[in-house]
């Protein structure tokens, strides 16, 4: 494991990919402004064909999101909501397992609750 620190920019994943003989990526979004530079991050990536699976967890970031990006850079993005997934979801993105379709289980808005009348429950995106 090799700890870059703390708001580095993506061209500083993209040296360290390049010094580093990594097998996969991990990156903690805590802000939203994260995910922004983790877009790029998978961007830069895709552009420079680096093919490693990208970890992805804090509060900034769901399931959703590590599907989306997997989707739209077509990079295996996998999430952990917590520390206690991290060796599943390492296991699982260093054997390049699927990518898992995100599950809604419930509704987080009462407003939701409201209109949708409880038929929120298990929807499949």
């Amino acid at each position: 494991m090799i700890d870059l620190g703390a708001n580095l920019k993506p061209q500083a994943w993209l040296n360290a990919l390049d010094r580093h003989n990594v097998l996969a990526l991990a990156v903690s979004c805590m802000k939203n402004e994260c995910v922004n530079g983790l877009q790029t991050l998978l961007a830069d990536m895709k552009e420079t064909a680096q093919d490693l699976p990208v970890l992805v967890g804090g509060i900034a970031v769901n399931k959703v999101t590590a599907y989306e990006l997997s989707h739209q850079f077509g990079i295996p993005v996998y999430y952990g909501h917590d520390v206690n997934d991290a060796e599943t979801i390492l296991n699982k993105a260093l054997s390049r397992g699927s990518v898992d379709i995100p599950t809604i289980t419930s509704c987080p808005l009462r407003a939701l609750r409201r209109v949708f009348r409880g038929r929120c429950q298990n929807v499949q995106l």
